[in-house]
């Protein structure tokens, strides 16, 4: 199978264990927004809302839009998801040493 576009899952007992948490923000980060389907089909995440709602906890910005479609049952719409930026960190100290 080829690697060209696909997320690299894999993983061994002496790798960092990527997580569907892990994989999505890399996703997000490195290309243009992802929808419920894509997730599905490439990353294999079956509830793409609720990656997005433990993303979004991190304090990560991430934008929904709505993309209205013409469905074979007529009109309806989908979320596609855009990374925006990283939280911002934490100062240790905010007022300087003291």
């Amino acid at each position: 199978m080829e690697n060209g576009n696909k997320i690299n899952l894999s993983f061994t007992n002496s790798e960092a264990r990527n997580t569907q948490t892990s994989a999505v923000l890399n996703w997000l980060k490195s290309r243009n927004g992802l929808t419920r389907w894509e997730a599905m089909i490439e990353l294999g995440v079956g509830d793409l809302p609720r990656v997005i709602r433990k993303i979004r906890k991190t304090g990560v910005d991430v934008f929904t839009e709505m993309i209205k479609h013409k469905g074979r049952y007529g009109a309806t719409k989908y979320a596609k998801y855009h990374f925006i930026q990283e939280a911002p960190e934490e100062e240790e100290n905010k007022e300087g040493d003291v």
